[in-house]
């Protein structure tokens, strides 16, 4: 496992999202990197109980609503099945 370290004060300082350090780190932790970090992985949320899929799914829904919200993004417009 590789570990990482974050400056968590470099982010205070600056107008950095927490979805830009998601987005980071994925980038980071993936080979090849994906060109959008936001996929949603349809596959992972079919697979789970119902109450699970209801919960994840409305979870996931409204954290991509507030990243695509926040601004311009390389990532909004690739949001594909």
């Amino acid at each position: 496992m590789i570990k990482y370290k974050i400056n968590i004060i470099c982010f205070t300082h600056s107008d950095t999202k927490l979805w830009d350090i998601i987005a980071e780190v994925v980038k980071l932790c993936m080979y090849p990197s994906p060109l959008n970090p936001f996929a949603v992985d349809f596959k992972y949320f079919e697979g789970l109980p119902l109450v699970q899929r209801v919960i994840a799914t409305g979870a996931m829904a409204h954290f991509l609503q507030k990243v695509v919200a926040s601004g311009d993004h390389a990532y909004n417009a690739r949001g594909t099945r």
